[in-house]
């Protein structure tokens, strides 16, 4: 995708806060909307605002100006913003041109995106936003095209937060609560697409294989109360073959790839890992692997020393994935020192980690009384993550 170059915009528009939240999000591009590291996709946000001459009610430069804020000054001074925001996406939701389509959702995903950053502990917000540009897309579909050009890069981004809500939703208690609506990703890519999907598949931080067999395995529930709803041949021929490309990704026999070479930058390890991750989901969840397998134990291995690489993670689900399989001293020790060293990190999300935190250790206690037992794997993170007050969120 080429990424086209900002229109110049005269200081004049600004005044000094909003330059300068305007100068910290695009340095900060690539940290700001994290777990998803795409300069692309920053980029594309960023020409969105400032090529809608309309300065006083710009949705989605209203939006940038209250992320960065965020970020650079905290809730108390940002939640002025957040609030304005809101009232301009209201005045502004039933416009269905492309144009306006696009600010709507891009602008309903920054929301979506301050409550990503200040939850501390489970609250609706997050989820109301994410099914709120699920509501979007489908009133749109019919007359916009959304998965086209320097747009699919926007559409990705929601089908990755799209998809990780689906294991949310798959392993919580009160999932039946959640409305109907906003379950199933609507971001998903259609076949056949007219842009180049392998060149913005390699930008992703999460593989698209990766959300394409998480969004198979989600299909269906996590408990055995629903042992009549099962795949379908199609579901598993799906999930056979998208294991087996992650799969050729990682190594499947012998030694794996040499991870300097595979993960040279950050944004390479974060895929890898996330690879890891969802095979060793399918492989406990869906093909009932025993955690003793030798090929599924080096999948966790694997993974444990990309997360000792990374220093820190982005994303609280491969590391929720992997610490579930961590039965060594050593290996938990890494678990806890990553979630610690992720709650540090300035300028990414740290608030989810105490609860987290809390469901990791929860599941090895289980793990350790269960050691002689055959204790169920999806039973066990269904019960765990059931403990939250309201749906947790593992982006």
């Amino acid at each position: 995708m080429r990424v086209p170059h900002l229109p110049y915009l005269p200081s004049s528009h600004f005044g000094g806060d909003d330059t300068l939240l305007l100068q910290f999000f695009n340095e900060s591009k690539s940290q700001i909307l994290t777990p998803i590291i795409n300069d692309s996709l920053a980029h594309f946000i960023m020409r969105v605002a400032l090529s809608d001459s309309s300065f006083t009610s710009n949705l989605v430069l209203e939006g940038i100006l209250t992320i960065a804020s965020l970020q650079l000054q905290g809730v108390s001074k940002s939640s002025a913003r957040q609030h304005r925001l809101i009232s301009l996406l209201r005045e502004n939701i039933m416009q269905i041109d492309k144009e306006n389509v696009l600010r709507n959702l891009i602008t309903t995903m920054l929301l979506y995106q301050y409550e990503v950053c200040t939850t501390a502990s489970p609250k609706k917000c997050w989820s109301l936003y994410l099914c709120g540009a699920k509501k979007i897309i489908d009133a749109s579909s019919a007359t916009v095209e959304l998965y086209k050009d320097e747009s699919a890069v926007l559409m990705d981004w929601i089908y990755y937060h799209e998809v990780v809500s689906e294991f949310s939703i798959r392993h919580w208690a009160e999932a039946d609560a959640v409305d109907s609506f906003c379950k199933g990703p609507l971001a998903i890519r259609p076949k056949g697409s007219s842009f180049d999907g392998s060149e913005i598949s390699s930008k992703n931080t999460c593989p698209t294989d990766v959300l394409d067999l998480l969004r198979v395995i989600c299909k269906r529930p996590s408990t055995c109360d629903h042992d009549d709803l099962t795949y379908d041949k199609s579901d598993i021929a799906q999930m056979y073959e998208l294991k087996r490309r992650l799969e050729e990704a990682v190594g499947e026999n012998g030694t794996f790839h040499d991870i300097a070479e595979v993960t040279s930058t950050r944004q390479g390890m974060l895929a890898y890992l996330y690879r890891c991750a969802t095979l060793i989901y399918l492989n406990r969840a869906v093909l009932k692997v025993s955690n003793a397998s030798f090929h599924h134990r080096r999948l966790v291995r694997e993974g444990i020393l990309v997360l000792q690489n990374l220093g820190f993670c982005e994303s609280a689900w491969p590391m929720l994935i992997l610490a579930c399989e961590a039965n060594e001293d050593e290996q938990r020790l890494q678990i806890l020192q990553t979630l610690s060293q992720s709650g540090q990190e300035p300028l990414h999300r740290s608030s989810h980690v105490p609860l987290i935190q809390r469901m990791i250790e929860a599941i090895w206690n289980q793990n350790d009384l269960g050691c002689d037992s055959d204790v169920d794997y999806s039973r066990t993170l269904h019960a765990v993550i059931s403990t939250a007050p309201a749906l947790p969120l593992f982006a």
